[in-house]
C-alpha cells in the first residue's frame, strides 16, 4: 500500500511540475520523445488492435453468417417449402378425376336420404 501511495505522490508532483510550475515542459517533452508520447497518448494502440481483431472480425463473421443463414438456409427452406407445396398441389389437381355435375355430392345424398327417412 505504501508503494502505491508513493507512486501516486510522484505522479502528483510531476503533474504540478509540468502544468503549474513550468507549463512549457510538456511541449518540450513531447518534442524530444515524440514516438514515446504518441504510443502512450494512444494507449499503446490496444484499442485499435481490439477494434481490428474483435470488432471487425465479428462484423465479418456476422456478414458471412447472415448470408449463409438468411440467404441459403432460411430463404431456401421457405422457398423450397413453397415450391414443394405448389408441385404437390399441381400433382393432386392433375391426378384427380373430373367429376360430372350430374353426380350428386356426398352431402346432398346424405341430406336426401335423411329426408326420406323422416317422411
Amino acid at each position: 500500500m505504501a508503494a502505491s501511495v508513493g507512486i501516486a505522490l510522484v505522479g502528483i508532483a510531476l503533474a504540478y511540475l509540468f502544468y503549474v510550475k513550468n507549463p512549457a515542459l510538456p511541449g518540450r517533452f513531447t518534442a524530444r520523445f515524440g514516438r514515446l508520447h504518441r504510443w502512450v497518448y494512444n494507449k499503446y494502440f490496444v484499442d485499435e488492435l481490439y477494434d481490428f481483431v474483435f470488432v471487425r472480425g465479428i462484423q465479418r463473421l456476422g456478414a458471412v453468417l447472415l448470408k449463409v443463414a438468411d440467404g441459403w438456409i432460411i430463404e431456401g427452406l421457405i422457398n423450397g417449402t413453397a415450391d414443394a407445396l405448389q408441385r404437390a398441389a399441381a400433382d393432386c389437381v392433375r391426378s384427380r378425376p373430373a367429376m360430372s355435375r350430374s353426380t350428386p355430392s356426398r352431402s346432398s345424398s346424405a341430406r336426401s336420404s335423411s329426408l326420406d327417412i323422416l317422411s
